[in-house]
């Protein structure tokens, strides 16, 4: 039986999607001690633990293979981005690839659900993408030093950015939609307590953390300008968001000069669309369901609420940089 996460009890629709209604109409079970504390901080409401619905096993991973090429969380090595805007209705051949259907019509959590078990596989296997040499770096280099308020993980997903968290002193929670991840990131760090929830309708009290974390979860959010909505309102005066994702000028590229020396972009840049990026790498397969989004939707949605950004840091080594870190400090009243 799980002993140190937070667990969400949540009604859920055939195809995973959480209204705010819904979310806002949660109940939480804290189930240990250090939780306890964390969610008393958080303005969280507990329950008996009897009331807990949750995965109480490890997800099953495949074994790491012998040797992998590095490679950040995408620049991808087979990829397939969606042609169509957000907005499109799309109706999948029969001769569809498996991927087709997550073009326009399941829910970006719904899909990372779907692929949760390749992921953990995926990034614990660490060659494999570019968070221990790239994104992870970037963003410590943000972080302010721990306070005496907690940190939310927002999509923590299997939890390695949360783990790292705790090992520099921050009080953290996790929070993930998908209950595979949210199983798994408890599983490998006892200490984490994990909320199943939904970003747009954080279960937290307002001004409550001196910290959000958002590492590669922003480009997977259903309701994104809701998700940094939350964020805001979460976030005490002078309260700091670090977050990353893979740079628009990736995923706005043409599928053709992702690993080329040219860039080259035929869709409109401004155009938010979702893209599906398949990708098998020496016996493990990653498919990744995201939203290209230009830098412009980012920034409005943190000035819009209430956050002004203090740095910004562009990486990677090709034709155009992979990654987009940043940090925003929510303004004082």
């Amino acid at each position: 039986m799980l002993t140190t996460a937070l667990i969400a009890i949540s009604p859920q629709r055939p195809d995973g999607s959480l209204s705010t209604q819904e979310a806002n109409d949660l109940t939480f079970t804290a189930l240990s001690d250090p939780a306890n504390q964390v969610a008393a901080k958080l303005g969280i409401v507990t329950a008996p633990a009897g009331d807990v619905r949750a995965a109480t096993s490890t997800p099953t991973t495949r074994p790491a293979p012998r040797s992998a090429r590095s490679s950040p969380r995408s620049p991808r090595s087979a990829s397939r981005p969606c042609p169509c805007p957000v907005s499109a209705p799309v109706s999948a051949p029969v001769s569809a690839p498996p991927w087709a259907g997550y073009c326009g019509r399941m829910s970006l959590s719904s899909a990372w659900e779907d692929h949760a078990n390749e992921w953990i596989a995926w990034a614990r296997t660490s060659a494999h993408d570019g968070f221990w040499r790239g994104t992870w770096p970037a963003l410590r280099a943000l972080l302010p030093e721990p306070g005496p308020g907690p940190v939310i993980d927002v999509g923590c997903g299997e939890g390695r950015g949360a783990r790292e968290l705790l090992k520099l002193g921050h009080q953290v929670i996790g929070v993930e939609r998908s209950p595979t991840l949210a199983a798994a990131a408890v599983a490998a760090s006892p200490g984490l307590p994990v909320l199943l929830g939904d970003a747009a309708a954080l279960p937290v009290a307002s001004e409550s953390a001196d910290l959000v974390l958002a590492c590669m979860s922003l480009l997977d959010m259903d309701d994104f300008d809701g998700a940094v909505s939350e964020i805001g309102r979460v976030l005490r005066p002078g309260g700091q968001l670090c977050m990353a994702v893979v740079h628009p000028l990736v995923t706005a590229q043409d599928d053709e000069t992702i690993h080329a020396k040219t860039f080259q972009v035929s869709r409109p840049y401004l155009e938010q669309r979702r893209y599906v990026d398949a990708v098998d790498r020496d016996g493990l397969a990653m498919t990744f369901i995201s939203m290209h989004r230009p830098l412009s939707a980012y920034t409005s949605a943190l000035f819009a609420n209430g956050m002004v950004i203090t740095a910004l840091t562009e990486s990677g080594a090709g034709a155009v940089p992979w990654l987009l870190t940043l940090r925003a400090d929510k303004i004082p009243h």
